[in-house]
């Protein structure tokens, strides 16, 4: 370090840092699959309990080593091909540099003035999107956090946006099945928990049409406003997908904002299959989607898109003094403007370097094998036969249970969660369960390109056995 210029490293120790941990990252990323997954442990509270804040720094090849070798030996990381439960988290190398790049050059992405160029690229990214799920040259968005940030700013321009400001009596209805996010970003806005109307499912854990219109009509008989539809491209449980075209139609009867969570889903639009599965995805007023999920980014990577990006204007446009230099004719390039962050980062970066350098078609082709591996576990899995698949699968997730037929649903249901105990104490797998009909099932998201057919093969027996061996040690029978 250099001891005339605080916090100052000389260029050659740069590199010699830099090479390292750079050789850590390359030999994580190729060996990942490989290694054990994370099991719970209470050794490395003792270890930072011997690693505090001292006045004196210390080697930077321990601190590294006590970061590759204890703090992520006790993460499950979602870019393991072999996690396979919530929505993994597959990234890749190109983003992972870019990353690098972001923090390395720390631009300023929230306005034309400090950061034009990172603002133009996110303008670029933002346009391939818009026109990736067909939404009109007047839309606009913007790169967020996650999935939970977007879900809120889209709620935000919506009220921001509306033809009534008496936003105490507005009434916000998604199905069941919507993500926990939708309630939270409603909760913080100041909405009280009664404003949002669940609507039950269908039996393919779609949003029931006709209990949503009754809904609607019983609310608006006791005086209340519909405000806002959220519909699903992709719940988390089942990978649902609501009919987007029939929810535009009740939305406009009623003069209601419709917005798309497509968080995981949304990605799927790249491909034909995906395509059909989204009709009408070009006609919402707002749609969340999450590079750092199907989009093989690393996190944080969230994005908002709405059909005119005049309304991210109306609802988050705010001056003060000292942001004087930063108006001109080129508003949309202040992105501090459009959501609710001034300070941001350059995010747009992963995801327009890996486009830029992998092209579109490989995202696709990504895409589509984590569908294509999904149907063949289901294939598996009716080949061997004493399973109920729960929901067949559908964009790469799907929901299956043992069956049992000499036991209860009571046996049944105590095997399934002895699956997944055994699953995650195993820890060759990380594989989680969800609740469908009041019932566990054994849950499984397949969206990592690294996967292969043949892994799955494997995968389909060890779960096979597991439930096998378990089944013995019950005392159960089929």
């Amino acid at each position: 370090m250099n001891n005339n210029t605080p916090l100052r490293i000389e260029p050659k120790e740069m590199r010699r840092l830099a090479d390292i941990v750079i050789a850590e990252i390359i030999d994580h990323q190729v060996n990942q699959k490989y290694k054990p997954l994370s099991k719970p442990s209470n050794k490395l509270e003792e270890v930072l309990q011997v690693n505090p804040f001292k006045e004196e720094g210390k080697s930077f090849e321990g601190l590294l080593n006590l970061i590759t070798r204890e703090i992520y030996k006790e993460t499950s990381l979602p870019s393991n091909p072999r996690f396979l439960g919530y929505i993994p988290g597959p990234s890749n190398f190109i983003s992972n540099l870019a990353d690098l790049i972001i923090s390395g050059f720390n631009s300023f992405s929230g306005s034309q003035l400090v950061g034009k160029g990172p603002a133009k690229v996110e303008r670029q990214t933002i346009n391939w999107l818009l026109k990736s799920m067909g939404l009109p040259e007047t839309g606009g968005g913007l790169f967020l956090s996650g999935g939970s940030m977007a879900n809120m700013s889209a709620l935000e321009t919506a009220r921001r946006n509306f033809h009534s400001e008496d936003w105490r009596n507005f009434k916000i209805y998604g199905a069941s099945q919507t993500h926990a996010s939708v309630k939270k970003g409603l909760r913080v806005l100041g909405f009280e928990a009664d404003q949002y109307v669940p609507i039950d499912h269908n039996e393919e854990f779609s949003i029931d049409l006709n209990k949503l219109k009754i809904a609607i009509e019983k609310d608006k008989e006791k005086g209340y406003i519909p405000f806002v539809i959220v519909g699903n491209a992709g719940t988390t449980n089942t990978g649902a997908i609501d009919d987007i075209q029939s929810l535009r139609e009740i939305a406009d009867s009623h003069k209601m904002w419709l917005h798309i969570d497509g968080a995981y889903g949304a990605a799927s639009v790249l491909t034909e299959e995906g395509k059909k599965l989204l009709k009408g995805v070009e006609t919402v007023d707002s749609i969340t989607l999450d590079p750092h999920k199907w989009w093989f980014q690393p996190y944080e990577a969230g994005c908002l898109l709405v059909k005119n990006k005049e309304h991210l204007l109306n609802a988050f446009h705010i001056e003060a003094e000292y942001l004087k230099e930063t108006y001109d004719d080129a508003e949309q390039l202040n992105y501090y403007n459009q959501g609710i962050q001034l300070t941001r980062n350059f995010k747009a970066l992963k995801l327009w370097l890996s486009l830029q350098f992998f092209g579109v078609a490989e995202f696709r082709r990504a895409i589509q094998l984590g569908m294509d591996l999904a149907k063949r576990i289901e294939e598996n899995l009716m080949n061997q036969g004493d399973w109920t698949i729960v929901t067949p699968a559908r964009l790469a997730i799907i929901n299956f249970r043992p069956k049992l037929s000499n036991s209860s649903e009571q046996e049944e249901d105590q095997l399934t969660r002895a699956m997944i105990g055994r699953f995650l104490e195993d820890g060759k797998y990380i594989i989680t369960s969800t609740e469908l009909l009041n019932r566990p099932v054994v849950r499984l998201c397949i969206i990592n390109p690294e996967l292969t057919r043949k892994e799955i093969d494997q995968l389909s027996l060890y779960i096979y056995n597991v439930r096998e061996d378990l089944m013995k040690s019950m005392g159960l029978n089929k």
